[in-house]
């Protein structure tokens, strides 16, 4: 995705710049209503349902597995129809979530289609990493509060919000560990982008968990040198997982000679970390 402006820089390039050198306070808001019109209360009660539809089409037509189409959802008529269904998420009430499910598909979801909509707008070209503070640059306005993607990670999902922050009413709480293994930050290491139902929100995250850690490049175990490799999720979010990481993976893992062998020396096994792989996820 090599969108070029003003003397050859990059549009990422140029944003980061201007971002950088204006000072800017807050986030850029990538779903701000345009028209000014306000959303009925009658239509907020679907709006989450038509989002994951509409989302769950652009996974089925631009994503496999963990790699987009960028040039082809940026192109699309049914990404400009998302963008225009995602302002009505200004007027959104939170309130109406009320299950841990309907909790959880949402903001799952909705870190998901950020991460998408600030890739595309921020005209990155090989990785996240090329913009400073990318998880904090880009926002989507969410019933009148501003959401980064960090804020959706860590503040929402796992917790970690100053008790002032109005956005802590909406944390979910206790953390789920699967989470890890159903948010895609754009980078090749990442898991495979999926749409995520309240309804169906332990069997998805099950799923999604058994299918990322039996990946041989996820959870390895090597007999010959006494370690298991692991994606280097389970070191950066390691107190995730109450129960400890090895009992985690055990459960996750399908039967197996190498998983008989971790059962087996789950003590005194050497746990190494493999390196995370930054590159866009196209």
């Amino acid at each position: 995705m090599r969108i070029k402006t003003l003397a050859g820089l990059s549009v990422g390039l140029l944003l980061s710049f201007v971002w950088g050198c204006s000072g800017a306070k807050g986030p850029i808001v990538l779903n701000e209503m345009s028209d000014g019109e306000g959303v009925s209360k009658e239509a907020m009660l679907t709006l989450p349902a038509e989002l994951r539809s509409s989302a769950a089409l652009l996974v089925a037509l631009y994503v496999d597995g963990n790699r987009v189409d960028y040039e082809g959802l940026a192109a699309s008529e049914e990404f400009a129809e998302y963008r225009q269904l995602a302002q009505a998420l200004n007027d959104f009430d939170l309130s109406m979530l009320t299950t841990r499910g309907e909790k959880l598909a949402f903001w799952i979801n909705l870190y998901n289609a950020v991460i998408l909509h600030a890739t595309l707008e921020s005209g990155v070209e090989e990785s996240v990493r090329e913009q400073a503070s990318f998880f904090d640059r880009y926002a989507y306005l969410v019933g009148g509060l501003t959401f980064t993607p960090n804020q959706i990670e860590h503040g929402i999902l796992r917790g970690d919000l100053e008790k002032s922050d109005p956005r802590t009413a909406y944390a979910v709480l206790p953390i789920e560990p699967r989470l890890h293994f159903a948010l895609n930050c754009a980078s090749k290491s990442c898991p495979p982008i999926n749409v995520y139902r309240a309804e169906e929100i332990e069997s998805q995250l099950d799923l999604a968990t058994r299918f990322f850690l039996n990946q041989e490049t996820e959870a390895s175990v090597d007999t010959a040198n006494h370690a298991i490799y692991l994606t280097r999720l389970f070191d950066w979010y390691a107190a995730d997982f109450e129960e400890g990481v090895l009992p985690f993976v055990l459960r996750h893992l399908d039967d197996s000679p190498s998983r008989d062998y971790l059962e087996k020396h789950r003590r005194t096994i050497d746990i190494r970390y493999n390196d995370y792989d930054w590159s866009l996820n196209r």
